[in-house]
């Protein structure tokens, strides 16, 4: 049986993923950026640089994994990004069924300003916190995503 403390753990961080995800937006939407850029597209595009950028799969259904959306969302976000000529879809060299994602030039000079505009909302959302106070968090909330 779950016990309250897991249950309520569970809820704040769902809570605190909720807040993180409406600060970044409100960021996004203020910040000169393409129109309909949202924290799930900035995700996108941030998943698919950090992809190549390690030499990781850009496979549409490896970043769907990555993201946590299913393949029909996730074409749903390539769609538009393609459409606004920040994102392509190419033909995986090793399955010919299969499509990479890849950032435009358009896409890549993106990346800077979406990583400080998401970098100033997580500032936002911790700033009720002491230094000493997000450093345990940050510890913590790793301990949980690298036994994941």
């Amino acid at each position: 049986m779950t016990d309250r403390i897991t249950l309520d753990l569970t809820t704040s961080i769902t809570w605190l993923a909720h807040m993180v995800e409406r600060y970044a937006n409100i960021r996004l939407g203020q910040a000169g950026l393409p129109a309909g850029m949202s924290y799930a597209r900035a995700n996108l595009l941030l998943a698919v640089h950090a992809a190549h950028s390690e030499g990781n799969s850009a496979r549409m259904v490896d970043i769907a994994l990555d993201l946590g959306v299913t393949a029909r969302t996730l074409t749903t976000m390539v769609d538009s990004l393609a459409g606004q000529q920040l994102i392509e879809r190419t033909v995986d060299p090793g399955d010919r069924r299969a499509f990479q994602l890849v950032l435009t030039d358009t896409g890549r000079e993106l990346v800077p300003l979406l990583q400080t505009e998401l970098a100033h909302a997580a500032e936002a959302v911790a700033a009720p916190l002491g230094q000493s106070d997000r450093e345990q968090m940050a510890r913590l909330v790793n301990r949980l995503i690298e036994r994941g």
